[in-house]
Parts: structure tokens; sequence; C-alpha cells
């Protein structure tokens, strides 16, 4: 089990993230071209062991408690997707996805932009403090760009 998980983690290290032109949801529709939202997404398969319950519950609870603003604004949406099912199976090629993830996603109306997996998801699950401190550096960098431009 731990030699699988060091061969996974080493995979997502090796795995480049992949653009794509059309999001999940689109936006409403008269949405501006202009409008930015950034898509914290979970991506998960239909069985889950603890490690990813954790990642989903601690990617959330960061979510919900630094940036309640931003998700209550609707800047920022967290979005958890199973995407083994079949409507979702797109989401494995366009992020490049070998297992379950947490990935950072820039939307500019119906254009992603960019995006990116926080591949130390999976090392810093079982460090709490850590985790939502890395979560949150990496969204206020996703937030800080966005907003720049």
């Amino acid at each position: 089990m731990r030699r699988a998980l060091s061969l996974l983690l080493l995979l997502l290290l090796l795995c480049p993230t992949v653009l794509a032109s059309e999001p999940a949801n689109p936006p409403e529709p008269g949405a501006r071209a202009d409008d930015t939202e950034i898509v914290v997404y979970y991506f998960h398969g239909k069985r889950r062991c603890r490690t990813c319950n954790t990642i989903e519950t601690l990617g959330r609870r960061t979510l919900l408690v630094g940036f309640e603003e931003q998700l209550e604004g609707g800047k920022v949406r967290w979005e958890p997707v199973n995407y083994e099912l079949k409507e979702n199976r797109h989401f494995i090629g366009r992020f490049q996805l070998v297992s379950s993830a947490l990935v950072i996603a820039e939307y500019r109306g119906e254009e992603l932009v960019r995006s990116k997996t926080l591949d130390q998801a999976w090392l810093l699950a079982r460090q709490r403090l850590r985790f939502q401190r890395y979560v949150a550096d990496e969204l206020r960098a996703f937030l800080g760009e966005a907003s720049a431009e």
C-alpha cells in the first residue's frame, strides 16, 4: 500500500496540468465575458479511502472558513466531481487526473484560463493545519493574479 501511494504521488508530481476551452458548468447566460470565477474542484472516484475523504473535508472547510466572502459573492466555487461518471470523464484528460485530486481552475467567461493541481494535498492530508494553509495560499495566489489582470 505504501509503495503504491509513493508511486501515485510520483505520478501526480510528474503530470502537467492541461488547459481546455470550456468549463464543466458554464456561467449563467448573459454573464459578461470578462467575469472571472475560480473553481476549486475535488475530483474523486466511486470508491474512496480515508485519505480521500479527509482531503475533501479539509478542502471544503478551508474554503468555508477562509473564503466565505468569495464563496457567497460567486468569485470562488467548491465543486466535488466524481470523474468516473460518464458525464464527467472529460475531466480526466483536461486535468490529467490519475486519482483523486484537488484542482484550482480559473475561468474567464466560458474559457478555462489556467489551472493547477494541488499535488501536495496527498502529502499534507494528515497534517490539518499545514494542509489548510497550503490550499489557502494556493487559492489566494489564484485570486490575487485574477484580480490583477
